[in-house]
């Protein structure tokens, strides 16, 4: 058996592997190759009968390895030779400094397969309206029928070539296709034929009217739509119907995805089965698709074979060409068909595991000894070399014979020597010390100050123009490696609101991190110009209550393992920051009665002038404010109050869809509210009781990297738990199933951070002077394919290094 070993990278794959030659699946042909992001690709074209006059669909499923998207053909995978255009968010490059998310209005922008369409003439969205895209100068799109505030119903895209590629419902176009509406795509729980959410391609046709059509299979209620074949050869003029097709074939995905995009649901839950091929109605080939499928919430589905054959009764095959992932081991419990229902919601069943066997880390080492103050540690990549760092304040060496300590950085891979930041700011409110990428060079600073009266300080790490060489341990060199050492900078800007009332958010949108903080009764922001430099005090919003407390800076991403700033939460998807604070507001009014007398400002003329009674209020709320404004002029927007008697507040996607989501105890109960990409939906019970000291201690984080997340959940019996997220019927309701127990002292410290520069997050806990390393299958890129073997018995192994590897 002939073998072949390539190795990508981060997962960078080395580019000297890129030249492999095409290989065979039977008749067909599968290629490998390295892209020019170093990613791992594959792809088998769908072998069709030729068309009239050559038109004909180009058809490929293509893998890539930095695709961990669990779609229609499982990890990795995809359908190429579709496209689309979207609804998509409004953007200060493209939009004059406006910022705003999806909301099915005119206010909406347009994109073919993620490009902008760039408004030529008209009004955007409007009737008629025509657009160019960037990269393509002699496309030309057109918007047709429809309204301005509703969106078009179909767009024609006429390009160089002379053809015209047909988007959305095209009715209007032609009787001769079947089913002209199915490609105007609605939102989930849409009215048909109301507003699309996207345009899939309907039909292409030559400059003789040869064309291809495109039907799917559509649900409006889920908010989704599959490819369900593609026919071509036929002729418009002529009304010849086509008279060949690609047919997909699809198979329910029982765990699938359920999420929200603005107010909206968006589903998946189908993969594909088989691919027909026909002619005149007879089966040309057959193409089956195996999957490696489970019925445990945590474990993927991965294609692993793709045969090819004569038609769909396998009367003749050629040898499958295979698939083999890394991966973790898989359970192997028993299950049992389980049933839930909750209350308006149709009954959910699933298989679920009969044993609690999951274990989220296999080892642990010791990774840094000689540390203080765990509690007020950070973890973080200082210096980006693309290993986390660990950062704290405590002794960094001798000076005339004594003792000094300032802020300290053990930094990775190695974490033995300790790297003075050569700083004692904010030594005395360590505590209030955060993070921010404060000049946008990708490498996380930390910000500190002394008191709030005195100007915010950034410790970092930046290049320097020294060039040094960078060893393995008994390996080789590395020459020219950029040197970096530690720097203070004072940004000239007083830390006002620094003890629990300031956060770092990009309340602009413009990927600059800003310091937002309160002041009295008002919510102010020193905005990030880009170049290391912030501008004084911009009013972002004002109470019209006095405040009498708040906390701004609530840690409620602190015990999220992928959320390294607070920056990152965004409940509405628009790309900026949005704000959860915990805000105490005192009110006064006099009532006459059981009704409020206007205008009355004091208890002496309620009670003197008109004989009122004088009441006065203090409550306490958390309240979510959203990001607005422009990204000249940004404000916030309060949206809603999240009730009272709740606390130890957590910012998570719970889903998967890209949306903050919030988790609150109340009454020792886990709650969450799942964001819909405009508010917060009601909130419902997880099913996770705690205690008064355990709800502290309870960890959030994606543990198989499905993109939802998980939970490690503190209990009585002093472990934790691990409980997986998954979606329900209705999208509304989340089940956390639990998977395993994990032997853990509940009295550590914990942090989580890449320290092997490996793109997976570890475990961090500490007890005392010392921290440890909890990891799983360390070095491995998991779900990704690392040997494919063709239809000739020709195997292709694929080996991944991350970009911090000195080798690559």
């Amino acid at each position: 058996m002939f073998t072949r070993t390539v190795v990508p990278a981060i997962f960078l794959i080395s580019f000297a592997s890129a030249g492999v030659a095409q290989e065979v699946v039977g008749l067909s042909q599968g290629k490998f190759r390295v892209d020019e992001s170093g990613s791992a690709t594959y792809s088998i074209p769908i072998v069709s009968p030729a068309g009239r006059a050559g038109v004909a669909p180009s058809v490929s499923l293509t893998y890539s390895s930095s695709n961990l998207v669990e779609g229609p053909v499982g990890v990795g995978w995809s359908i190429t030779g579709l496209s689309s255009i979207s609804r998509c968010p409004q953007t200060p490059v493209h939009d004059n400094g406006n910022i705003k998310q999806v909301t099915y209005t005119s206010e909406d922008r347009l994109c073919i397969d993620g490009q902008r369409l760039i408004l030529r003439s008209g009004t955007y969205g409007a009737p008629n309206s025509v657009y160019r895209i960037d990269n393509a100068p002699f496309t030309e799109v057109t918007a047709r029928l429809g309204s301005s505030g509703n969106g078009p119903k179909y767009f024609e895209v006429k390009n160089k070539a002379g053809e015209t590629h047909y988007y959305g419902d095209v009715s209007a176009v032609s009787n001769m296709f079947n089913n002209p509406s199915d490609a105007f795509v609605e939102p989930g729980g849409g009215v048909a034929g109301a507003i699309a959410k996207s345009w899939a391609i309907k039909a292409i046709k030559d400059v003789k009217n040869n064309y291809i059509e495109f039907n799917y299979a559509k649900d409006i209620a889920s908010g989704n739509a599959y490819v369900s074949s593609i026919k071509y050869s036929g002729n418009l003029t002529t009304g010849e119907q086509p008279f060949a097709e690609i047919k997909f074939n699809y198979e329910a995905y029982q765990k699938g995805f359920k999420g929200y995009a603005a107010g909206k649901h968006t589903y998946h839950n189908k993969l594909v089965s088989r691919i027909d091929t026909k002619i005149d109605g007879q089966e040309y080939r057959s193409f089956f698709l195996d999957y490696e499928g489970s019925d445990f919430i945590e474990e993927r589905v991965m294609l692993t074979s793709v045969q090819e054959c004569s038609d769909s009764a396998k009367s003749s095959c050629l040898p499958a060409t295979s698939f083999e992932w890394n991966r973790p081991p898989l359970s192997s419990s028993g299950k049992s068909w389980v049933c839930d229902s909750e209350i308006g919601a149709p009954t959910f069943c699933r298989w679920q595991a009969t044993q609690s066997d999951y274990e989220p880390f296999d080892g642990y080492r010791t990774l840094v000894s000689g540390t203080s103050n765990r509690d007020y540690t950070h973890v973080f990549d200082i210096n980006g070399d693309g290993y986390s760092d660990v950062i704290y304040y405590g002794p960094a060496g001798y000076a005339n014979g004594y003792p000094y300590s300032t802020w300290v950085a053990r930094l990775g891979p190695d974490y033995d020597a300790v790297e003075s930041l050569l700083s004692t700011k904010g030594a005395n409110k360590k505590q209030y010390a955060l993070n921010i990428d404060y000049n946008g060079d990708g490498h996380r600073d930390l910000l500190v100050a002394d008191s709030s009266t005195s100007n915010w300080t950034v410790l970092s790490f930046e290049e320097d123009n020294r060039y040094g060489d960078l060893c393995d341990n008994n390996g080789p060199c590395s020459d020219y490696i950029k040197v970096t050492s530690p720097k203070a900078t004072d940004l000239g800007v007083v830390a006002t609101g620094l003890e629990g009332n300031a956060q770092v958010m990009d309340i602009d949108g413009d990927g600059y991190e800003d310091i937002v903080f309160r002041t009295g009764s008002q919510i102010k922001a020193h905005i990030n110009t880009g170049s290391g430099s912030f501008t004084p005090n911009v009013l972002l919003y004002s109470f019209l209550k006095t405040v009498t407390a708040s906390t701004m800076n609530g840690h409620y991403e602190s015990q999220t393992a992928n959320m390294q700033s607070s920056s990152v939460i965004d409940v509405n998807g628009d790309g900026r920051s949005d704000l959860i604070m915990k805000v105490t507001e005192s009110d006064a009014a006099c009532y006459d009665g059981s009704r409020i007398v206007p205008m009355i400002r004091s208890k002496w003329e309620c009670e003197r002038d008109i004989g009122g009674v004088w009441v006065e209020a203090t409550n306490t709320y958390h309240k979510l404010f959203i990001a607005s404004g422009t990204s000249s002029s940004p404000s916030l927007t309060f949206i809603l109050s999240l009730g009272l008697g709740i606390d130890t507040l957590r910012v998570a996607d719970i889903n998967g869809d890209g949306l903050s989501d919030l988790l609150y105890v109340q009454s020792n109960k886990w709650y969450y509210r799942l964001s819909d990409g405009v508010t917060l939906l009601e909130p419902v019970y997880t099913g996770m009781a705690t205690s008064d000291t355990l709800k502290y201690l309870d960890q959030f984080v994606d543990l198989n990297g499905d993109g939802r997340t998980d939970v490690l959940h503190a209990t009585v019996s002093g472990n934790y738990y691990s409980y997986f997220s998954r979606a329900t019927s209705n999208g509304e309701w989340i089940d956390f199933e639990p998977r395993g127990e994990f032997e853990f002292p509940l009295n550590a410290t914990v942090r989580f951070g890449d320290t092997r520069g490996d793109g997976n997050l570890n475990l961090l806990a500490s007890w005392g002077d010392y921290w440890r390393e909890y990891y799983r299958r360390p070095g491995t890129k998991e779900y990704s394919i690392n040997k494919i073997v063709n239809g000739f018995g020709v195997e292709t192994k694929i080996s991944y290094k991350p970009l911090s590897d000195n080798s690559v």
